[in-house]
């Protein structure tokens, strides 16, 4: 049989081409999870020949995990290099949701989360689902042909770019069978049946992974980001995990829900006894530290940003298909409607509405209406002008 070791690419990246694929163990003789003392992996020496024939390059590895290679004295040696900082919830920590948004999170803002879950569940009654374990297929393709309209649509709309999103094939390809495997989960809530916020995470024994963050912009006034992170940190700590890695970014929720920080790693792992591997090693390093420092002065002086518009603007095909239009309203409360000849009952659903969605889902924010009891009207002669009629309140919305 065809030994798999020798399979194992150059360049890897710790969480997709290691522990997602079971290839720890090729390269790592054991994992500690530093953050509560805990041996997560052990693994009996691989093939030596291959291990001392190949030079690799390990990215991404948590600087939470202390992760040793095999030890053979004199014939493979281990060189770290610092790369980007990521964040954690260290829930283990806490006995219960409350216990950890009472301990890290700040009156006003719990006291806002609570408010938008409840306007949430009164406006739309939405349903809430995790993915784990079980997924029907059906499930998955429409889950994940929402995720990248939200994503674009939301980039579209920052005038942003995310690398990830040249790797969506791959991740749809691969992710709907680590669901299956309970090695990934998928946190959705749904509108009636479509999805309004998406959480996509990677499970590696108590770690779970925040992979991809997706939510619908017309919805942003119930705040479902917070909303769907804190329904997620529950379902974790039900289910018995310790630690949920933020990854990287410096995001405005990382700060606020974070209980800490860590580095990650560029692992270089090489036999010294060679002469070619050593210099390499020397370079790979040299290399490294140079670029990781100068991306750290970059976005010091905010040229990072050029940086990102100038490839955003290189993968504008990305964004051809998805549409942000942009409309100025102008907005009056508590009016009365005309006379019913003057007016059109439409359809909210109708997608040549969509313009409107947002200023809709706000009013029934706002209102206090539930989604299906809101009447929307037209004034027929002004095509411009739309009424929004809840139980107590009425509010003409105009657009040019």
């Amino acid at each position: 049989m065809e030994d798999q070791t020798d399979k194992l690419e150059k360049r890897l990246h710790f969480g997709a081409d290691l522990v997602e694929k079971g290839n720890l163990g090729k390269l790592y003789s054991k994992i500690f999870n530093l953050e509560n003392n805990k041996l997560m992996h052990a693994f009996d020496v691989p093939n030596l020949e291959h291990l001392q024939n190949n030079f690799h390059i390990v990215d991404d590895v948590p600087g939470y995990l202390d992760a040793q290679i095999h030890k053979m004295p004199g014939r493979l040696k281990l060189k770290k290099v610092d790369t980007y900082e990521g964040s954690f919830i260290n829930i283990s920590k806490y006995g219960n949701i409350t216990d950890y948004l009472n301990a890290e999170i700040s009156s006003q803002r719990r006291s806002t989360i609570k408010r938008c879950a409840k306007r949430l569940d009164l406006c739309l009654r939405p349903k809430y689902q995790m993915y784990y374990g079980e997924m029907a297929k059906s499930d998955y393709d429409r889950v994940f042909d929402h995720c990248i309209k939200m994503l674009l649509r939301r980039h579209e709309q920052k005038k942003t770019y995310w690398a990830e999103l040249e790797y969506w094939q791959e991740r749809y390809d691969n992710l709907y069978e680590l669901v299956q495997q309970k090695k990934a989960c998928i946190y959705v809530i749904y509108h009636e049946e479509q999805p309004i916020s998406i959480y996509v995470n990677s499970v590696h024994q108590d770690i779970l992974d925040i992979d991809v963050i997706a939510y619908d912009i017309d919805y942003s006034k119930f705040k479902l980001g917070f909303i769907t992170l804190v329904k997620v940190i529950r379902w974790a700590m039900e289910n018995n995990f310790n630690l949920i890695d933020m990854s990287k970014g410096d995001f405005f929720y990382k700060e606020r829900f974070r209980t800490g920080t860590y580095t990650f790693q560029r692992h270089i792992i090489y036999n010294p006894k060679k002469l070619l591997f050593s210099i390499k090693a020397i370079l790979s390093l040299q290399k490294s530290r140079l670029l990781y420092y100068m991306l750290s002065v970059l976005k010091k002086w905010k040229i990072n940003k050029l940086y990102q518009a100038y490839i955003r603007a290189r993968k504008k095909n990305l964004f051809e298909k998805i549409n942000v239009e942009h409309h100025t309203f102008e907005v009056e409360k508590d009016v009365e409607l005309p006379a019913d000849s003057m007016l059109e009952l439409v359809n909210i659903k109708n997608p040549k509405y969509s313009f409107i969605k947002k200023e809709f889902l706000d009013f029934l924010f706002l209102s206090f209406g539930n989604a299906n009891e809101v009447e929307v009207y037209k004034v027929k002669p002004l095509e411009k002008t739309f009424y929004f009629k809840a139980e107590k309140t009425t509010q003409k919305l105009t657009y040019n």
